[in-house]
């Protein structure tokens, strides 16, 4: 656990000092140790804080790539489909290919590719 270094002893003496008194110097001292703990123990991240998140960090990496690599195979299916449409291709229709049934002519005809 973390801790803040708070000199309770120089904190009294100051307090005293401007005119409180030795009890209620002390129980201010107390209480304001007790807010830097709770402070402490509730804002800064721990170790184990941070290997979950390096974990959901290298999760989202995965997930990224994978989603990459699925985007560029159907960006490449399209500009194959692309350049068949502009070359004049099979005799497809471009409707038939944009609509799917196209995909099932062509891969009968590549070879169930």
């Amino acid at each position: 656990m973390t801790t803040i270094t708070f000199d309770t002893l120089k904190f009294v003496e100051k307090l005293k000092a401007a005119g409180i008194s030795d009890i209620q110097a002390k129980a201010e001292a107390e209480a304001l140790q007790g807010v830097f703990a709770e402070t402490l123990a509730s804002q800064l991240a721990t170790k184990t804080d941070l290997v979950g998140l390096e974990r959901r960090l290298d999760a989202l990496d995965a997930k990224i790539e994978r989603t990459e690599m699925r985007l560029m195979g159907e960006l490449s299916l399209l500009k194959w489909m692309a350049g068949l449409l502009v070359g004049g291709g099979l005799g497809v229709s471009p409707a038939c290919l944009l609509s799917g049934i196209g995909l099932t002519v062509l891969s009968d005809f590549l070879g169930g590719v």
